[in-house]
């Protein structure tokens, strides 16, 4: 086991601090900030790719959530939005993930708390 930041990075590893691990979500589209998710889609987009997306056709109906604060994706996927993060590995992760990641060996021990979101508007269609 290695105790300290340098012997990782003699093997090539680089440490990552907590900040590292908060990567907000990104437009599926153009990775710009992600403002709206579509429930219907699965997908977060910017409120620009949004529109041009969803502005005729079935996907024009699709139900969205608009969030107060930053929302963070899942370290793990990176699709997903993070709703749960685990005070022992320091990662935010979705529920499907969390659960793989937690499902056995010394992590079946972790203590993972849920994320809090203020939901700032939701609604469907434009």
């Amino acid at each position: 086991v290695h105790s300290n930041h340098r012997d990782f990075v003699s093997h090539g590893y680089i440490t990552l601090g907590i900040e590292d691990s908060n990567k907000e979500m990104q437009c599926l589209q153009c990775s710009g900030p992600s403002l709206r998710h579509c429930n219907d889609c699965k997908e977060s987009f910017c409120m620009s790719c949004y529109r041009r997306f969803h502005n005729k056709g079935k996907r024009r109906d699709h139900a969205w959530i608009i969030y107060e604060e930053s929302v963070f994706a899942c370290i793990e996927c990176e699709d997903n939005i993070a709703i749960v993060r685990c005070e022992d590995c320091q990662d935010s992760f979705c529920e499907p993930c969390s659960k793989r990641i937690h499902s056995k060996g010394v992590r079946l021990n972790h203590k993972v708390d849920k994320i809090q979101y203020t939901m700032k508007k939701q609604g469907q269609g434009l």
